[in-house]
């Protein structure tokens, strides 16, 4: 028979994760009202960064242009940029979610970007979706 402690577990979070042990449903809900420690320990490009971000790469876009696609060194760079962010979002978003003390959060931190989000169609979506 398995224990209401890790059958909250495995229902309110990501399961039964390496580092935490199953707690009961009402420290789960306490945990919720703690700070974010995730958010430092792995962090990702805030909203005004991947702005910054997606502007490089409409500047260099147009710049290329303008040259005549001669040198599109500048826009390769911003891409690589984007893709590098993009990734790191990626890795982060897991990393949390294997290193949380409160998998329950990350669930609903996945939940609520997931149902607020819109897909990345474009090279600029990618250099925002991570801050989202």
């Amino acid at each position: 028979m398995i224990s209401v402690k890790t059958l909250s577990a495995i229902r309110f979070g990501y399961g039964l994760g390496p580092n935490v042990p199953p707690v009961s449903r009402d420290t789960i809900l306490a945990a919720l009202s703690q700070p974010d420690e995730m958010v430092r320990k792995f962090p990702v490009k805030s909203t005004r960064q991947a702005v910054e971000l997606a502007k490089a790469f409409r500047k260099a876009r147009r710049q290329a242009k303008a040259s005549g696609a001669r040198d599109e060194s500048a826009l390769r760079e911003v891409r690589a940029e984007i893709r590098k962010a993009a990734s790191l979002g990626l890795v982060q978003g897991v990393a949390r979610i294997l290193d949380s003390p409160s998998p329950f959060r990350e669930r609903l931190v996945w939940f609520w970007a997931d149902h607020f989000t819109a897909v990345a169609k474009n090279t600029v979506g990618h250099a925002v979706a991570p801050a989202y």
